[in-house]
This record gives C-alpha cells, structure tokens and sequence, in this order.
C-alpha cells in the first residue's frame, strides 16, 4: 500500500492527519505512486503553505511505516 493510498483514509478526520489526508487528496500533481520518504517530504515542503503540514507529514509516515509493518 502506498503512503497516498494509506492517507487518504485520514480525509475525514478532524485532526491535522486528516488535513493533511485532504491536501494530498486534492493535489493533482502529489507523488502518489512514490513511498520515498525524502521524495514526498520534498514536494510537500516545496508546495506547502506553512511547516504545520510538513510536521503532520512527518508524523504520519513514522506511523505509516509501523502500520504496513504490522499488516
């Protein structure tokens, strides 16, 4: 399961996860396919409007990468 795949299931969340879940979501151009760590922290912190989304970025792979361990 990619990062973006994993995400988007945060979208209606109301926390910054899911946030950020939506921004990714809406964004045409987010590395989708890519599991790269320092890939997607470049482009969010390329594209993003302030460090908060980067933060939650961060945050949400280290859980991630616990997640897909565990499946």
């Amino acid at each position: 399961m990619t990062f973006y795949n994993w995400l988007i299931k945060f979208r209606t969340v109301d926390l910054a996860i899911g946030e950020l879940a939506q921004d990714v979501y809406n964004d045409a151009k987010f590395p989708k396919g890519s599991n790269d760590y320092n890939k997607l922290l470049n482009y969010l912190i390329s594209t993003a409007d302030n460090d908060d989304c980067v933060d939650t970025f961060v945050k949400a792979f280290k859980f991630y990468e616990i997640s897909i361990k565990g499946a």
